[in-house]
């Protein structure tokens, strides 16, 4: 039986770390050292404009060769430690040859014999043009495996918010002071370019089934997802078995002292009608009315 990799593509902030978590503890998946590995992107995109990415890449790297020497001066040995060291390297080298991501992945499966997923769950991947996924979809089944899509949805107002606020704690995180309140303005954030390219699943969707494949696609809903029957519909889509998630987890949740003006908030909804329209029409709007508060059927 072939080895499943799956790609998860987003949305941003609809539970992708919570999944990578849950993946990471699963007897029967190997995830690596990160959850989000750009390398597709950073391909796709011919390096341009990934200057700063590469360059962490490049510091990780240093840290790893930083506790190899280490290792090699006290004579210590480490479990899993000059493992890392190889991830690292993989990690760098796979934006400048694919080889490498390969590597990278047939390395996790060498490490981790009982597994039978890996997976590169990085939600800028969705907007990878239609092209680039089929090419993804190619390079991988080339590569012996089984390609696998997950998506999830959030609720696209509320998506919005939350990406909004981790925008603010990343810049708090990052030591700035002046920094505008989530709140203000939020119609206006919520409806920019960068806000929308993670929003319009109506784009998304349509593309990534046409390059993987209905029947080797995940859809599925930030609200309802997090739950058993959730996680039990991703392990029979993966082919392992259920093993019991730790619902009480949050994972990389931002701040939600205020909210935003009810008119924003409508104006926003308003925005984005044509996206609940289509996962309505996609999905069923019974499905859609019991996963968004902001779906209110025409």
């Amino acid at each position: 039986m072939k080895k499943t990799f799956l790609i998860g593509m987003g949305a941003q902030k609809a539970g992708t770390t919570w999944t990578h978590s849950y993946l990471n503890s699963h007897p029967e998946c190997a995830t690596g050292i990160v959850k989000e590995l750009s390398v597709l992107t950073n391909y796709f995109s011919g390096r341009q404009g990934v200057e700063i990415r590469i360059a962490h890449k490049i510091e990780a790297l240093e840290e790893e060769l930083k506790r190899y020497a280490w290792r090699i001066k006290k004579g210590k040995s480490i479990p899993g430690g000059d493992n890392r060291l190889m991830y690292a390297v993989d990690y760098l080298a796979a934006d400048h040859d694919l080889k490498y991501y390969l590597n990278y992945f047939r390395r996790l499966f060498e490490n981790n014999p009982d597994a039978k997923v890996v997976s590169d769950i990085t939600p800028e991947y969705s907007n990878l043009s239609t092209e680039n996924l089929k090419e993804t979809w190619d390079i991988l089944e080339a590569d012996g495996y089984q390609p696998k899509a997950l998506f999830l949805m959030r609720d696209p107002v509320e998506r919005c918010y939350s990406a909004i606020r981790m925008g603010a704690r990343n810049k708090a995180n990052a030591g700035e002071t002046d920094i505008q309140d989530p709140s203000d303005k939020f119609a206006e954030a919520a409806v920019a370019n960068w806000c929308q390219i993670r929003t319009r699943y109506e784009d998304m969707v349509p593309k990534i089934e046409s390059a993987f494949g209905a029947e080797n696609c995940l859809f599925g809903f930030y609200e309802t997802f997090i739950s058993e029957q959730g996680v039990r519909n991703l392990c029979d889509f993966l082919d392992i078995s259920f093993a019991a998630p730790n619902l009480d987890f949050k994972a990389n949740a931002s701040p939600r002292s205020v909210e935003p003006d009810p008119a924003e908030w409508e104006k926003v909804r308003q925005a984005y009608s044509a996206t609940y329209a289509f996962c309505a029409d996609k999905f069923g709007a019974d499905v859609v009315s019991q996963a968004w508060p902001g779906f209110k059927p025409e």
